[in-house]
Formats: structure tokens, C-alpha cells, sequence
């Protein structure tokens, strides 16, 4: 266990006894925002690393998967996460100075609309791929 407090540590920059706010959107347990957030998009980038691996494999062994990695970018990342970034962080950034337009804000907002325009991309060639697994299969 102390090994895994320590990785904590060095990981994600706090401890897990030092996490003590239940957020929303699961319960994940934590002291500060930006942690959580942080930790959130290591789970989203570990998700895209596995997305990545499943385009070197069939469509037929991997559909299934490629549900579940969809479904999951469309209600953890787009859902939950990116909503307590556009509803708290960034009202919070802008409020503390930080502009939204022509700023790192507006960057953001941009990437999360390319993002969610890709998700609908990926969603077609998933439907695509299922029918053609119904009628080739």
C-alpha cells in the first residue's frame, strides 16, 4: 500500500489520504478541483491510448470494445468531465482574469468541440460497422 501512495504522489501530485471532497459523476475523492480534473484526464487518455491499439485490430474482434470505449467518451468525457470544466473551471479562470476569447479558454472550448464532432464521426462508422457485421456475419 505504501507503494501505491507514493505512485499517488508522484502521479497525481497528492496522496490518497490527502483527498477528503466527494466530486460529482462517481465518486472520486479529492482535496482540490484541479487534481481531480488532472486525474480525469489521465482515465480519458489512457481510454484514447486503447481506442488507438483497437484501429490495428479487425473491426470484427473489435466492435464490442469500440462500443464501450465510445459510450464511455460520450457520458464520462463529453457528459461529466467536460461539464465541470465549461460550468466551474472556466468561469472560475475567467473570473480570475482570464479571457475567454482569443485565451487558453476559448482554446479549450474549441478542442471540445472538435472533440464531440469526432465522437459523432466515430458513432457513424460504429453504425456502419454493425450493420455490416449483421449482414456479412
Amino acid at each position: 500500500m505504501e507503494n501505491r501512495v507514493d505512485k499517488n504522489q508522484a502521479t497525481y501530485g497528492h496522496t490518497l489520504q490527502e483527498t477528503k471532497i466527494t466530486a460529482g459523476c462517481g465518486h472520486h475523492p479529492t482535496e482540490k478541483a484541479t487534481a481531480l480534473l488532472s486525474d480525469e484526464h489521465r482515465v480519458i487518455e489512457r481510454v484514447l491510448v486503447v481506442l488507438e491499439r483497437l484501429t490495428k485490430r479487425p473491426v470484427a474482434q473489435s466492435l464490442d470494445s469500440w462500443k464501450k470505449a465510445l459510450d464511455f467518451i460520450r457520458s464520462f468525457a463529453d457528459g461529466c468531465h467536460h461539464f465541470k470544466e465549461e460550468k466551474v473551471l472556466f468561469p472560475a479562470m475567467e473570473a480570475h482574469g482570464i479571457p475567454t476569447d482569443g485565451g487558453p479558454i476559448g482554446m479549450m472550448l474549441m478542442e471540445h468541440e472538435a472533440q464531440e464532432m469526432g465522437q459523432g464521426v466515430h458513432e457513424k462508422y460504429l453504425a456502419i460497422a454493425e450493420e455490416l457485421e449483421v449482414e456479412v456475419g
